[in-house]
C-alpha cells in the first residue's frame, strides 16, 4: 500500500475526536464490525472527515500502520482508516493495539522461529534446572503468600527464582484485559508464555493466578512444553477466603459491584488430578509452602 504521493490518497483521521463511548463499547465488544460500531455510534463515523492530505505528508503513522497490518487494501476506501483501527483494537486513548484473534493469525503467518544459543548452556551456569509451578486457587487462597514464601526460600538456598504474580501482572503486561472470560483465557496464555520465556532462560518460576478453568490451565502445561510444570492446587474453602478478604472484595462482589468475581458470580474450576495440594486452614504459611519447597528443591536438581 502506497502511503503518500497521491492526489486521492484517503483522509487522515484526527484521534481526539473519537467519542470515548464508541471505543469504551468497541474494547468491550472486540468482535464488534465496522458496520455495527458505527450503527450503534453514528457520530464516530466524524471522526474520519479531515481535509485531504498534501502529497508530501501521511496521515499519523500508528494509524496507517495498523491499518496496513489489519485491513485488507479494498477496505481502506472513504478514509476512514480510524474507525477501522478501532475495530482491529486500535484503542486512540492508549495508542494501544490489541488485535482480534483472527487478526493476530494474520500477523503471524511468516514468523519462523529462530534457532538460538542452546539454553542448555544456561542451565548448567546456573547450576540448576528449571521448571514452573502453577498456583491456582480462589481469591484469598493464600497463593501469592505461599509464592512469595517459596520464592524467598530458594533464593536463600542458592536457586534463581522469580514470582509471575496475577495483580503485578495486570498492573504491566496484561494491563488491557478485564475479567470477562475470554480475557482471562488471554491473561493466562500470556503468564504462561513468560513462565515459558523464563523457564528456558534456567529459572524456577513461581505463577500465582486465580486461573479458575480448566482448560486454561491444561493449556498453560501445554505452553510449557517439555519444562517441568506443576499444578498446585491451594485447596482453601471459599468460607476461609472470605473470612480472610483483606480487601473486602467478596463483600463488594457479593453486593454486585464487582462483576465476573470468581467463586461468587463467576465459576471455578477445582483440578481433577493436580500435582499437588496444599492445605491453609489451621498451619502456619511455613508449613503450607514446605511441600512446594521440597518439590521445587528436588526438580531443579542439575542432571550429572
Amino acid at each position: 500500500m502506497r502511503r503518500e504521493g497521491h492526489a486521492n490518497q484517503p483522509r487522515a483521521a484526527t484521534i481526539h475526536h473519537v467519542p470515548p463511548a464508541a471505543t469504551a463499547y468497541r474494547l468491550a465488544n472486540p468482535l464488534l464490525s465496522l458496520g455495527a460500531l458505527v450503527r450503534r455510534f453514528p457520530s464516530a463515523a466524524e471522526a474520519t472527515r479531515t481535509t485531504p492530505l498534501p502529497t508530501t505528508t501521511r496521515a499519523p503513522s500508528n494509524l496507517f500502520d495498523i491499518a496496513e497490518l489489519c485491513i485488507p487494501n479494498s477496505a481502506l476506501a472513504g478514509g476512514n482508516y480510524l474507525l477501522l483501527a478501532i475495530c482491529c483494537g486500535y484503542n486512540p486513548s492508549t495508542s494501544q493495539l490489541r488485535p482480534q484473534p483472527s487478526i493476530r493469525k494474520m500477523l503471524a503467518r511468516n514468523v519462523v522461529r529462530q534457532d538460538l544459543q542452546p539454553r542448555e548452556i544456561r542451565w548448567h551456569l546456573m547450576g540448576q534446572r528449571p521448571a514452573i509451578a502453577w498456583l491456582t486457587g480462589l481469591s484469598g487462597a493464600g497463593k501469592s503468600t505461599i509464592a512469595n514464601i517459596a520464592d524467598r526460600t530458594l533464593t536463600e538456598t542458592g536457586h534463581n527464582t522469580m514470582v509471575l504474580d496475577g495483580d503485578n501482572l495486570r498492573l504491566g503486561l496484561n494491563r488491557d484485559l478485564g475479567f470477562t472470560a475470554e480475557d482471562r483465557v488471554e491473561n493466562i496464555r500470556r503468564a504462561a508464555e513468560t513462565a515459558r520465556l523464563m523457564a528456558e532462560a534456567g529459572l524456577v518460576v513461581i505463577v500465582s493466578l486465580i486461573s479458575p478453568f480448566r482448560a486454561e490451565r491444561a493449556a498453560a502445561r501445554a505452553i510449557a512444553g517439555d519444562i517441568p510444570f506443576l499444578e498446585v492446587f491451594i485447596n482453601t474453602p471459599l468460607s476461609v477466603c472470605e473470612s480472610r478478604d483483606p480487601k473486602g472484595l467478596y463483600d463488594r462482589a457479593r453486593a454486585g459491584k464487582i462483576p465476573n468475581f470468581t467463586g461468587i458470580s463467576a465459576p471455578y474450576e477445582c483440578p481433577d488430578n493436580p500435582d499437588l495440594v496444599i492445605e491453609t486452614r489451621n498451619i502456619t504459611v511455613e508449613q503450607s509452602s514446605s511441600a512446594l519447597i521440597a518439590k521445587l528443591t528436588q526438580i531443579s536438581r542439575p542432571s550429572i
